[in-house]
């Protein structure tokens, strides 16, 4: 195999890509991480076939994953704290809902400068 090649790689191989469920959106969030765990493993796997590369993503187009994952990771992170809690309350609530919104913001406001970027490469 060639990730054998690669030790380090070798050893993420162990992980598995996890498949987006439309049901769930966590799953999105989940598929779109593990990929960006397994970016170099799954980059040497696309560059050994070539019959992989049109599954190949350009670095905006990584870019935007890691976007895409710090935008839903704090959702995550406040759906596992409320889902493990058993009696959730507004005081539990209001902390995460305020800081959602700022984290949300925040990564609203990072993602218009990178859709601009984006604008302006494709404009050539």
């Amino acid at each position: 195999m060639v990730l054998a090649a690669y030790p380090e790689q070798a050893r993420l191989h162990k992980l598995g890509l996890s498949l987006d469920v439309k049901t769930r959106w966590n799953s999105t969030f989940e598929m779109l991480s593990r990929s960006l765990e397994l970016k170099e493993a799954i980059n040497l796997l696309i560059k050994s076939d070539s019959s992989l590369s049109k599954f190949e993503l350009s670095p905006c187009e990584w870019e935007r994953v890691d976007l895409i994952v710090s935008l839903l990771r704090p959702l995550q992170e406040a759906t596992d704290h409320l889902c493990t809690s058993k009696y959730p309350s507004l005081t539990d609530v209001l902390p995460i809902y305020y800081g959602l919104k700022i984290q949300i913001t925040n990564a609203a406001e990072k993602a218009k400068g990178c859709c601009d970027q984006f604008k302006r490469r494709r404009s050539f």
